[in-house]
């Protein structure tokens, strides 16, 4: 079986990239066959960030 042809292995949360990764430019992604883009839109003081 394709992990890509499971519907319900979409329903669940993946990581994408490292904290280090993020800047200001959206980083490209592709995660069970869809393309994506990352963005950190919100910076926080403890070292973690909001993605969109």
């Amino acid at each position: 079986m394709r992990v890509t042809a499971e519907p319900s292995l979409r329903h669940y949360w993946y990581p994408v990239a490292f904290a280090s990764d993020l800047g200001d430019a959206p980083l490209a992604r592709r995660l069970l066959g869809s393309d994506l883009m990352v963005k950190a839109i919100a910076p926080v003081d403890d070292g973690t960030c909001r993605l969109l």
